[in-house]
């Protein structure tokens, strides 16, 4: 088992550091990026488009996309045939295209096609990758210790003031605490009860909220927020130490609603991802494509092994196996429910599009950076999933996993599925609006592990020891 859990370890940390390069690169990429408008159909092989040409040349390889709020649109290939100007001439096969060229009048959104020809920055991106993975093996090696842990200690060993450590952060985070906690209820009262947009009093409400967390701030010296969080959160440590025949009736029971309403919901995006393979073929037209179909059918996998322990949980009673306990309570439901389409379309209402119109990585390394991590990440978030086997579950008890990832961090699937999700999006983020939005998943899903480790806490006394064993959440060393 030592083996699996130090297996598990470098490759859950090495697919940290390659998302965080992968990020920190990004921005340059997306300003070598060229974008060109596509203006007008010439014919079926042939389109004008406009835009910077300087020094480029005929026989440029372009590619195509169509991007907008809702869907990312990647169209295929096309090829620079002639240069006027600020206007080009681009040739193209339409039957080796996902979708037909169009001009704006054609569709609501722009069809463009984007080029990235700077040498310099893709040996910087290739020799960032590279020399990350070798000094990571290299450090790992040399001091049989996990970078993450080293960076730790050096940091325990600096001394912050009480400004740094409680002032600046609780001053900073109330704004999007006060944004959240107005904008949510608001919002789910909104659109679920009065079907009426609250947008007109948010502004009012977001000052209200706001003095009376800024209040408590300054004349308690305390964070609201932390406040806040002990009001709604679990008292005390592993009450449920054994299950009788009754109660494990009641959680069984209880749990139906749950399974029914989570697992029904997985059943629908396992016909998605089948239905969305479908529709690629095989074999994939185009590398991106190869890289998606693989996506449809690792998640489809990934959702398999969750419906394993739905059903296990479902069953086991027959052998007297139950379920320790539940969070059936409004918060855990609405935890939970926020990373599923049962709430979560209160939070997509909430935050602007995390799709702008150009894309910003499509060629050089970084986009097969990207292409390779968006699998491995969908790939190690499926062990995850796996490595919980029958304990897999929503808001319920069954256990503590303390070996494979769960040696690493507790909520490696967590952190591995908003760092998929993030990867996936990444060629859409266009601006800095796009980028803030698309915290909204680590905002959640660091919310839902709250709630997860408090409930563990209260209802099971196995969990305590295993915080200790395994301390961080997230970020080995970090968090």
């Amino acid at each position: 088992m030592t083996g699996v859990n130090r297996i598990s370890s470098i490759l859950y940390e090495l697919a940290v550091l390659l998302t965080l390069l992968l990020a920190v690169l990004a921005p340059m990429h997306a300003a070598s990026t060229r974008h060109f408008t596509v203006t007008e159909l010439l014919d079926t092989n042939h389109a004008v488009i406009t835009g910077n040409f300087m020094g480029m040349r005929t026989g440029t390889p372009l590619k195509l996309y169509r991007f907008n709020p809702d869907y990312k649109l990647s169209l295929g290939s096309a090829s620079l045939d002639s240069i006027r100007g600020n206007t080009a001439t681009i040739s193209f096969d339409p039957n080796a295209l996902a979708y037909p060229v169009s001009t704006p009048s054609g569709y609501a959104y722009r069809t463009q096609a984007t080029s990235f020809e700077n040498r310099t920055l893709s040996g910087v991106e290739i020799v960032l990758t590279l020399g990350t993975i070798l000094l990571y093996f290299a450090f790992l090696l040399r001091y049989k210790q996990s970078p993450f842990l080293a960076v730790s200690a050096l940091c325990t060993r600096v001394q912050f003031s009480r400004v740094v450590l409680f002032w600046i952060p609780a001053i900073l985070l109330i704004i999007p605490f006060v944004w959240f906690i107005t904008k949510m209820p608001l919002y789910f009262f909104g659109y679920f009860i009065f079907h009426k947009s609250p947008d007109p009093i948010l502004p009012l409400m977001y000052v209200l909220v706001g003095i009376l967390c800024y209040g408590y701030l300054f004349a308690y010296r305390k964070s609201p927020i932390l406040a806040f969080w002990r009001w709604i959160s679990y008292k005390g440590v592993g009450v449920v130490r054994k299950v009788t025949f009754k109660r494990g009736l009641l959680m069984w029971t209880l749990h139906l609603i749950i399974a029914y309403i989570f697992a029904y919901t997985l059943f629908g995006f396992l016909r998605g991802n089948m239905q969305a393979a479908a529709r690629i073929g095989w074999p994939a037209p185009s590398l991106e494509a190869f890289f998606e179909l693989l996506k449809f059918y690792i998640w489809s996998l990934t959702i398999v092994g969750c419906l394993i322990g739905y059903g296990y949980s479902l069953l086991s009673i027959l052998w007297g196996k139950y379920i320790r306990n539940l969070d059936f309570t409004v918060v855990g439901w609405l935890t939970n429910g926020f990373c599923y389409p049962l709430f979560g379309v209160i939070i997509w209402q909430m935050v602007p599009s995390f799709t702008g119109l150009d894309p910003i990585i499509t060629d050089g390394p970084l986009f097969l950076l990207m292409l390779v991590m968006g699998l491995v990440l969908n790939l190690l978030y499926m062990f995850t999933i796996w490595n919980l086997g029958t304990m897999f579950g929503v808001m319920t008890d069954k256990g503590v996993r303390i070996w494979g990832f769960y040696s690493t961090v507790r909520h490696p699937s967590y952190t591995l599925e908003v760092l998929m999700f993030f990867v996936t999006e990444l060629v859409g983020l266009t601006a800095g609006i796009h980028w803030l939005a698309i915290l909204m998943y680590f905002f959640i899903y660091f919310i839902r592990s709250e709630r997860e480790d408090n409930f563990m806490l209260y209802s099971n006394p196995e969990f305590e020891p295993y915080t200790k064993i395994t301390p961080y959440k997230f970020i080995p060393g970090i968090y």
